[in-house]
């Protein structure tokens, strides 16, 4: 078999990533190729672009880098058609993916849908596109089956990503941990700025204040596996901050609390019990769009599940210092109200290991 997966962000790499080794259990003979980061291409992927060069966000952004993402579309298009697989798998991203799949679907490629795009937030009018031009829509959260079905489409649940790598990943014991880090034993601050260059921009400075405000604690941050370590460098003023590149989950796990840029860091941070602040900032103009358009009552993936307001969100011009020493304070002296709410969280999502359940399909 011959496989084509295009991913967008950091958590799409990692996932993708997942679903290829379940694959090459099924089909040690298969042949692997399209648009990821490094754990895609360390897997065997031949990539046709690395995803540093064409992950973006944010309304304003995408304008500046338009003429190269359209190069790039023109590029994928070619690349596809080229290679043609016996399967395209499409993992979030869909900006790019959707017109993708137009694509393979008019070359009479399979098209299947793995982390599907987020229409019950904005943009519900994609739903047509998504079903006219996919095989299969593999769903990642478990509400999303019945919302589809109530608008008159059709996807299946297949389980939680985060959930399985959080429940079957072997981790180091906390006394690994913190010799492999030379860590002491002041309670651990994790700052999780995001897996894109512009989200760190924004995120990072405003983090690493708070280091001066809390010296009974250490501060550290979970590096993106696609972005290199200079990039936190540049917007990181302490310099008694440190920095992981592996072990995510271990620090997630072995942190007292947790300032977290909103996106799939914020449901791994939850199902491995670490109480968190979620924050979020961007561009004025994606803001204005996001305020207009986008039809969610939460940001974070945690609450939009639980559907109730477990984790706090600091949002645009709430996200400033004095609001997160205010939301910190309160986590430090009582953090069990969150964790009560996280062991729901686990039961919502399920026990299914969505890698195996769609290698099995597309297998068949």
């Amino acid at each position: 078999m011959r496989y084509y997966l295009i991913a967008g962000e950091s958590s799409g790499d990692k996932h993708a990533t997942a679903l290829i080794k379940e694959l090459k259990q099924r089909d040690p003979k298969a042949e692997f190729r399209g648009m990821g980061g490094d754990l895609m291409r360390n897997e065997g992927v031949v990539l046709l672009e690395h995803i540093q060069n064409y992950s973006v966000m944010g309304f304003s952004t995408v304008i500046n880098t338009l003429p190269r993402i359209l190069k790039l579309l023109k590029a994928c298009k070619q690349d596809l058609q080229s290679f043609n697989p016996d399967h395209l798998i499409l993992i979030d991203f869909p900006g790019l993916n959707l017109k993708i799949a137009e694509f393979a679907f008019d070359q009479q490629i399979p098209v299947h849908y793995f982390i599907l795009p987020k229409i019950w937030a904005w943009k519900a009018s994609r739903m047509k596109k998504v079903m006219k031009f996919t095989t299969n829509r593999f769903s990642i959260l478990p509400f999303e089956k019945d919302y589809y079905q109530e608008n008159g489409g059709d996807a299946e649940y297949v389980g939680n990503p985060s959930w399985y790598e959080v429940m079957n990943q072997n981790i180091l014991s906390a006394s690994e941990f913190m010799l492999k880090y030379d860590l002491n034993d002041q309670p651990i601050i994790a700052l999780l700025p995001g897996s894109r260059e512009q989200e760190i921009k924004r995120m990072l400075p405003l983090m690493s204040e708070l280091v001066k405000h809390y010296k009974d604690h250490q501060f550290i941050i979970a590096k993106a596996p696609n972005l290199d370590q200079n990039i936190y460098q540049k917007y990181l003023h302490p310099e008694n901050v440190k920095m992981i590149n592996d072990d995510y989950h271990e620090l997630l796990k072995y942190s007292k609390v947790g300032l977290i840029t909103s996106g799939t860091a914020t449901l791994e941070a939850a199902l491995c019990n670490l109480p968190h602040i979620v924050c979020y900032k961007t561009d004025w103009l994606t803001y204005q769009l996001a305020k207009r358009f986008v039809n969610v009552k939460f940001i974070s993936l945690v609450n939009i599940i639980l559907r109730k307001q477990v984790t706090k969100e600091l949002i645009q011009g709430e996200l400033n210092v004095n609001n997160m020493i205010s939301e910190l304070d309160l986590l430090l002296h009582d953090d069990n109200s969150q964790k009560e709410e996280f062991h729901n969280l686990s039961k919502e999502l399920g026990t299914k290991n969505p890698f195996s359940s769609i290698a099995e399909k597309l297998n068949k």
